[in-house]
């Protein structure tokens, strides 16, 4: 019997229904840890200060305007790539003296070992070459941050793929002895904050001060499918059955 099939409460299911109810929250909490590991890891070093701020969420969204795209790679997570400090330098004299292409030509070899790995014409590392001068054009511009192509993309992939997870997790949730009026509002919280966390990344985009707003929107999506998750696994395991 599976258990959206009949109207026993959660604790009278099957062991084997259990065991497997248990399996997916668990791995879903996990996922998402992982999730927020990944965001970590790589928006961290955006202002190259320890930990995650509003000023990484802010440059990677909006962008670092008094910049240009290159630049602010550079001085943010592209920086730890650069095989030495000199080198670093070097590029940030050429871009403060005006990038022109006769400078470019004496980068070449900090380039070629710097980002040349995993920006070349053959490996083309999020769409980047360093190449040549001419495949840095399109970065001597202001930074504007993500583009909307990207955000597009970005948004696309996380709300299909959060959707279905949290569809997974609403439809365990709604069979808990919880009252109806709290399972209203648990599940009606939770996919406002997946529509709220989405948005925010869009907010942000179109205004710098709104990368706060990319922070909140998250933790709110966290601290909603954390609640569905600890809620479930106690009615499932802990809660007396109420007859």
């Amino acid at each position: 019997r599976m258990f959206w099939k009949d109207s026993l409460d959660m604790q009278e299911l099957p062991l084997s229904s259990k065991i497997g109810i248990t399996a997916f929250l668990l791995l879903a909490g996990v996922g998402y840890l992982l999730g927020f590991a990944n965001i970590l890891l790589t928006y961290s070093p955006t202002d190259q200060e320890p930990g995650l701020s509003i000023t990484d969420i802010r440059i990677a969204f909006y962008g670092a305007r008094d910049k240009t795209a290159l630049e602010a790679s550079i001085d943010g997570s592209m920086k730890q790539y650069f095989t030495s400090d000199d080198g670093y330098e070097e590029v940030k004299a050429w871009l403060d003296a005006g990038f022109s292409e006769e400078g470019f030509l004496e980068l070449e070899p900090i380039m070629a070992v710097s980002c040349n790995t995993c920006h070349s014409a053959g490996a083309q590392v999020a769409g980047v070459v360093t190449e040549t001068y001419e495949d840095i054009e399109g970065l001597l511009v202001q930074d504007t941050g993500k583009s909307v192509g990207r955000l597009v993309s970005l948004t696309h992939t996380h709300l299909m793929s959060t959707m279905v997870l949290l569809f997974g997790l609403v439809m365990i949730f709604s069979r808990t002895q919880f009252s109806e009026l709290i399972k209203r509002i648990v599940i009606s919280v939770a996919f406002f904050a997946l529509v709220a966390d989405l948005g925010a990344w869009w907010l942000a985009k179109l205004a710098g001060p709104m990368a706060v707003v990319v922070i909140l929107g998250g933790a709110a999506l966290g601290t909603s499918f954390a609640a569905i998750v600890v809620l479930s696994l106690y009615d499932l395991w802990l809660r007396k059955t109420v007859k």
